[in-house]
């Protein structure tokens, strides 16, 4: 019988390659530099860990003149990054490009403030727009009195549904990355595996002369999820991870570490994870019931715009 580490995919081998010394500190700083970047995709961010994970704040020519009027110094080193429908692009670090004042100063201006700091809200009405679209996939939440060391849970019904328990004490903001740490358990396949529906309802018109009267026509879509065997340390630092990357996208700050501080970090607990099936499930989740979210939060804002793609693709 294969282990779980003789199952990993190429990337993941990779990662173990140039990881393999990697202990609970290395792990917490591989996460980190993976929540560090909201305009770039996961993948992209793992590459740049790679090839550097001494990198502070990466973008392309464009983004540092566009967003900051720096420009890239000509001995500065590039980063490869993949592109949609291209080859690879370039990416380069703050540290290597020159402006009206320093890349220090203006590392820790991006840092302290802005959209992406770790200070963060979430309103009743976000957090509805993702339970709707969890909905639409079957998954139904629910508000539960809970104790104060408990902040939800998910399971699976006799019916086979999907149920997804949220402490109704807890604020929107606490209940969305509750949210996202169940839903992080499901898409990495620790309930086992199962397909997720989605029933499309699209409205035609009936009777051109009463547009009121109209016929709904069902369509589904459909996700399959695999099962992924591990400890329950080894789920609890996946499905913590997924919440967090998603969280930190949104600028909201999560007691993350301190939560995986209470389970087992050692190199073998660690050997069990997937880094490549965090990075899909936390994909999936964002395309499936956040982005829509996320993209009123920043319409305002300037921001590298990459075209929409199929959430079931994998995202570079």
């Amino acid at each position: 019988m294969k282990t779980p580490s003789q199952t990993f995919t190429a990337i993941d081998e990779l990662l173990q390659c140039s990881l393999k010394h990697m202990h609970s500190e290395e792990f917490k700083k591989f996460i980190e530099f993976l929540g560090r970047f909201p305009d770039y995709a996961y993948f992209n961010r793992m590459l740049v860990y790679l090839q550097n994970p001494e990198v502070t704040l990466f973008g392309s020519h464009t983004f540092w003149q566009s967003n900051f009027n720096r420009k890239v110094k000509d001995d500065a080193k590039p980063y490869i990054v993949l592109v949609p429908f291209g080859p690879v692009g370039l990416v380069f670090d703050i540290m290597d490009t020159e402006g009206h004042v320093s890349p220090e100063d203006l590392l820790n201006e991006i840092t302290n403030g802005g959209p992406f700091s770790v200070k963060g809200s979430f309103t009743e009405g976000q957090l509805e727009v993702v339970i709707n679209k969890a909905y639409q996939w079957g998954i139904e939440v629910i508000y539960v009195p809970a104790n104060y060391f408990l902040a939800g849970n998910v399971t699976t019904l006799k019916n086979g549904k999907i149920r997804i328990g949220l402490n109704k004490n807890l604020g929107p903001a606490e209940n969305f990355a509750t949210l996202l740490h169940e839903l992080g358990h499901l898409f990495a396949g620790h309930l086992g595996g199962m397909q997720l529906t989605r029933k499309k309802e699209q409205q035609k018109q009936q009777d051109q002369q009463n547009q009121q009267n109209e016929k709904k026509k069902t369509g589904k879509e459909r996700v399959s999820i695999f099962y992924h065997f591990l400890s329950k340390d080894a789920r609890e630092i996946e499905a913590e991870t997924i919440s967090w990357l998603i969280c930190r996208r949104f600028g909201i700050g999560t007691k993350s570490a301190e939560y995986l501080s209470h389970y087992n970090l050692s190199e073998k607990v660690l050997q069990e994870i997937s880094r490549e099936l965090m990075i899909r499930a936390a994909d999936m989740i964002f395309q499936l019931f956040c982005k829509d979210v996320f993209r009123l939060n920043r319409k305002t804002e300037k921001e590298i715009k990459e075209p929409d793609r199929h959430p079931f693709d994998l995202f570079f």
